[in-house]
């Protein structure tokens, strides 16, 4: 399952490294982070001036997670994450609790993002490290051409979709044609035009005459 946060209020509780990539991860899904901590490491102050998240230099206030959406407790102070999942509990407010599995409703899984194309990794917050290993592994196997091909992908759902002539079984088959076509040779030889142009054609071989779904066996 993955969460939308585009304009969402997400706090962080914490202000050291684990609270910056959390903090990372969140903007990466367009939430509005505020951040509060006695003390912020050089990552977060740098964010802090950018305008990216708000810092509050101070600790966390009673029930304080009752003003956000989403909350995480990224601090090494038992009685701290207790007290941030508590109110959490007690106003509704989805939480995770760094390194505390039994104390998260949700986990921040590590990521490879192509365009609208996003795969994950996790291990269900056992193991961070593994994931980010993992999470790393797939950034160098992922072909780089994959995002423009996600991007093409959609259009070219919605085009199907919204075509009419084209029957059920046919719809399903262009999908299947969309994937078996050498994108990266096409983008890398003719770019982004060359791809519309083999959209548009495997949408007319899709409503040609002659079958029931216009593709040869």
């Amino acid at each position: 399952m993955a969460l939308r946060l585009d304009g969402r209020k997400c706090l962080v509780v914490g202000g050291g490294g684990v609270a910056l990539r959390k903090v990372r991860g969140l903007l990466e899904y367009g939430g509005r982070v505020t951040v509060v901590a006695p003390v912020f490491c050089d990552g977060l102050l740098t964010l802090g001036q950018k305008g990216e998240v708000l810092l509050l230099e101070r600790e966390y206030g009673e029930n304080e997670a009752a003003d956000f959406d989403l909350v995480i407790a990224a601090v090494d102070r038992e009685e701290v994450n207790r007290r941030v999942f508590e109110d959490c509990r007690e106003n509704g407010i989805l939480v995770n609790v760094v390194d505390d599995p039994e104390r998260c409703d949700f986990i921040l899984s590590a990521t490879v993002k192509r365009g609208p194309l996003t795969l994950s990794v996790g291990t269900q917050g056992t193991a961070p490290f593994l994931a980010r290993w993992a999470r790393e592994r797939l950034e160098e196997m992922v072909p780089g051409h994959w995002e423009s091909m996600a991007v093409h992908a959609g259009a070219f759902r919605k085009a199907v979709l919204a075509d009419t002539i084209l029957e059920p079984e046919t719809k399903y088959q262009l999908f299947r044609r969309f994937l078996e076509t050498d994108w990266e040779k096409i983008l890398k030889e003719g770019g982004e035009s060359r791809a519309e142009e083999e959209m548009r054609a495997l949408l007319a071989e899709g409503r040609r005459p002659g079958g029931s779904s216009g593709f040869p066996e």
